[in-house]
């Protein structure tokens, strides 16, 4: 599985934006939130798991939308199942990592 990944510079670290790759271009929205995965926020390089696992470890925000992106984060124990934001049946999550 190869995943779309954008890496974000900022004054505090790097915020790095995960995306299922066939989700990239498309729109999701529910009655709380509306996410364009078509902008240039989502928009970045292919990955491979492993190569993400390597970036986690040094962001400070983590921005992850799919079904196999946040796999990745559930494998390290750095999702709560209970805050994952389903858009569309899929999965979205926003976290800041300590």
């Amino acid at each position: 599985m190869k995943f779309i990944v954008n890496e974000i510079s900022t004054n505090n670290g790097v915020i790095l934006v995960v995306t299922d790759k066939e989700l990239i271009g498309k729109k999701l929205s529910n009655d709380k939130i509306d996410i364009d995965l078509s902008i240039k926020f989502f928009q970045g390089c292919e990955f491979d798991k492993k190569k993400i696992i390597d970036k986690i470890k040094c962001s400070y925000i983590l921005h992850f939308t799919g079904k196999e992106s946040l796999k990745i984060l559930k494998e390290l124990n750095l999702v709560d199942n209970n805050k994952i934001m389903i858009i569309q049946d899929i999965p979205h999550d926003f976290i800041i990592v300590y």
